[in-house]
């Protein structure tokens, strides 16, 4: 799916974590599919159970730091 790539590299790149993995801290983890259902609002990205459409890797990385340091 168009962006999905830059979205993983850029959670790579930001967080040390690969597809699979969960962060050291036990705070983030990164799991792919390949479908979710949502085609039409590609590349899309679940948030604890949340959909969120037309997502880019800024949108994402932003709103993991947003819930990171509210978690905090």
């Amino acid at each position: 799916i168009g962006g999905a790539k830059a979205i993983i590299d850029d959670l790579k790149r930001s967080y040390e974590i690969a597809p699979g993995e969960t962060t050291k801290d036990n705070q983030l983890s990164l799991l792919t599919a390949r479908c979710i259902g949502a085609c039409g609002i590609a590349p899309a990205v679940v948030f604890d159970r949340e959909v969120a459409g037309k997502q880019d890797a800024q949108s994402v990385n932003q709103r993991i730091g947003r819930w990171l340091k509210n978690d905090s």
